[in-house]
C-alpha cells in the first residue's frame, strides 16, 4: 500500500468492517418490528451488552415450529459474518412473503456479535482476557463463577443456547466465521439423522446460493473445545461454517458487502428448510 497520510493514526482493514455501531444500530432498527424479541442474555468483560434477537410469529404457537439459531462474529476480525447476519435478520423481519411464511413455522434465534468488546477494539481472535471465543466451549460451566469472571462472552451464550435447548430444542445451530481460502461446513455430530440434516444444509447452500464449497460437510476428526463440543455435551446439532475472504469461483471475484447481505438471506432460508418437513 502507498499513500500519504492526512493524520498520525491509520487503520487498515483486511476486510470490510463491521463496527459494533452498525451493531446497535441495526438492533435499534428491528426492535420495533412486531415479529423480532431484541433481548439482553449477558455482558462482556468490558461491560458491553451480549443481544440475541428472537424471529417468528408471536401470534401462533410455538410448539409445532422448528427452531434454528444463526450467531456471528467470536472472532472480531472475521467482520463478514456480521454482514451475514445482518441479511438474514433484515430479510426475516422483512414484509417478504417467503419471510412471513417461515416466521409462522420456524422460531429463529440470532446472535449479531459474541465479541462487542474486540468489535469496538478493533481486536482479532480474543476477548479482553485473551480467551479464543470459539475455544473453551467443553470447559465452561454456567454454574461455576470462574468461568463468567473470565470468559462472560463464552459464559452467557452457552448458557442461553443450553437453556433454549431444554426449553424447545434447536434443530439446527450455524456459527459462522472467515477464512483466507477455504469454504466448508464441519459438526461434531455423529448420529446419522443430524448428519443427514446438516447435508441437507449443504447441499441446499451449494446448489441455491453463492457457498463456493471446497469441501462436502466433514466430521471433525477427533474432539475440539470449539462449540461444536456442544454436540457431546448436549447433543446440540452444532456445525461451523467457514466462509472464505479469498476469491469466489461462484462469483469469479472476492466476496462484497452487498454479497454478505444477500448470502444472509439465502442462507437463513436454506437453515430453515433444512430442518422443516
Amino acid at each position: 500500500l502507498r499513500f500519504r497520510p492526512a493524520q498520525d493514526t491509520l487503520w487498515i482493514a483486511h476486510v470490510p468492517p463491521y463496527p459494533h455501531s452498525r451493531v446497535l444500530r441495526l438492533l435499534e432498527a428491528v426492535r420495533t418490528a412486531p415479529c423480532a424479541r431484541v433481548e439482553v442474555i449477558g455482558k462482556s468483560v468490558q461491560g458491553r451488552e451480549l443481544h440475541r434477537v428472537v424471529v417468528t410469529n408471536f401470534a401462533t404457537p410455538d410448539a409445532a415450529k422448528r427452531t434454528v439459531w444463526l450467531q456471528a462474529r467470536q472472532h472480531a476480525w472475521e467482520a463478514p459474518t456480521s454482514y451475514v447476519l445482518e441479511g438474514a435478520l433484515r430479510f426475516l423481519v422483512s414484509d417478504d412473503p417467503q419471510a412471513v411464511a417461515l416466521r409462522d413455522r420456524v422460531v429463529f434465534h440470532l446472535m449479531p456479535t459474541a465479541d462487542p468488546d474486540g468489535c469496538a477494539n478493533g481486536a482479532v481472535r480474543f476477548n479482553a482476557l485473551g480467551y479464543d471465543l470459539n475455544r473453551h466451549w467443553d470447559e465452561v460451566d454456567p454454574r461455576r463463577p470462574e468461568f463468567l469472571e473470565r470468559m462472560p462472552e463464552i459464559f452467557y451464550l452457552k448458557k442461553a443456547i443450553l437453556d433454549c435447548a431444554a426449553a424447545r430444542g434447536i434443530d439446527l445451530l450455524v456459527n459462522m466465521h472467515n477464512t483466507e481460502t477455504a469454504e466448508f461446513l464441519e459438526t461434531h455430530a455423529d448420529d446419522p439423522a443430524v448428519v443427514a440434516r446438516m447435508k441437507r444444509l449443504d447441499d441446499l447452500l451449494a446448489a441455491k446460493t453463492t457457498f463456493d464449497r471446497s469441501a462436502p460437510v466433514r466430521t471433525a476428526a477427533k474432539p475440539d473445545s470449539s462449540t461444536n463440543a456442544l454436540w457431546r455435551e448436549a447433543r446440540i446439532p452444532v456445525v461451523l461454517m467457514e466462509q472464505r475472504i479469498s476469491t469466489s469461483k461462484k462469483l469469479g471475484r472476492r466476496p462484497t458487502v452487498a454479497d454478505r447481505l444477500a448470502f444472509g438471506r439465502q442462507l437463513i432460508a436454506a437453515m430453515a428448510e433444512a430442518v422443516l418437513p
